[in-house]
């Protein structure tokens, strides 16, 4: 398994068990849900996807690390 390589200077272990890959794992445990919530909101998905990078967020969670705590739902501010 690839846990080995999470970054877990912005992804605490305790806070974040799978790291940068929470949302892959929630999807995978919760498929129906998630699919329903991802087509419910197309446009923040695909905006929350898909985002230019910046020096300002290197280093930084990204967005979908949150998915295990928003219970699927993917924010975008």
């Amino acid at each position: 398994m690839m846990l080995s390589r999470v970054d877990r200077q912005p992804c605490p272990k305790d806070e974040f068990p799978y790291g940068q890959w929470e949302y892959q794992f929630f999807y995978r445990e919760n498929f129906e849900e998630v699919q329903k919530q991802l087509e419910a909101k197309s446009y923040n998905t695909v905006k929350c996807l898909f985002r230019s990078g910046s020096k300002e967020t290197l280093n930084k969670r990204a967005q979908t690390v949150f998915v295990r705590k928003y219970n699927g739902c993917l924010k975008t501010d």
